[in-house]
């Protein structure tokens, strides 16, 4: 049970962390950025926004299931 209240306090501040990432972004408050060869900067904002809600769903699921009592 040790390992499901850790995991049940990580995914729940993780959550909050990727909902306050996710308010930003689509608020256009916050882009994210990566350098390709030659120092082009090329905005990654959209590909970072949908890695994040995955995350964040998949967290969700797993952390519904284990509140719930059932095996993962």
């Amino acid at each position: 049970m040790a390992i499901e209240a850790a995991f049940l306090t990580y995914a729940t501040k993780r959550i909050a962390d990727i909902n306050q990432a996710v308010e930003m972004m689509e608020a256009k408050t916050r882009k994210v950025s990566e350098a390709q060869p030659g120092g082009q900067e090329v905005d990654m904002t959209d590909q970072t926004l949908a890695a994040y809600r995955a995350e964040r769903e998949a967290l969700q699921g797993i952390k519904n299931e284990l509140e719930a009592g059932n095996p993962v």
